[in-house]
């Protein structure tokens, strides 16, 4: 249960800075589990990966906005990104950021698209996968 409130005031740090000009860096995290997706568009997310998988399958955007997606790598030693695209399939390319090993977090910041649905992935391991909902 503590992690989970650490999670949500670390989103609303992130959100809280983003919108004062500043920057919660490229290194740190909560690396406690999201709650899952958000019923409302957020320009600031978290997601971790751990044991191969990530730890929700939705993903809530806002549409043609500048956005930060948090990625906790719990894996040691083990590539992982996240990576956007039209289709299920990984092609039609929206985003895709660099491959880093864990343990660590990168921030991954891109102007998101038109409204519809995507699919996220790691492009390492494309079985660790879900859905963007651009709004």
């Amino acid at each position: 249960m503590r992690r989970f409130f650490f999670s949500v005031a670390l989103i609303a740090a992130v959100a809280t800075a983003m919108a004062c000009g500043g920057s919660s860096g490229s290194e740190g995290g909560s690396g406690a589990p999201s709650t899952g997706p958000a019923s409302e568009a957020r320009t600031a997310v978290q997601i971790n990966a751990a044991a191969l998988k990530f730890d929700t399958k939705t993903i809530v955007l806002p549409a043609k906005s500048d956005v930060t997606v948090s990625l906790r790598n719990e894996d040691a030693g083990v590539l992982h990104n996240l990576a956007i695209y039209k289709k299920a399939d990984g092609t039609g390319k929206v985003f895709a950021g660099e491959l880093f090993n864990g343990i660590e977090t990168r921030e991954y910041r891109f102007k998101t698209p038109e409204p519809g649905t995507y699919y996220f992935r790691c492009d390492a391991h494309p079985e660790m996968s879900g859905t963007v909902k651009v709004q």
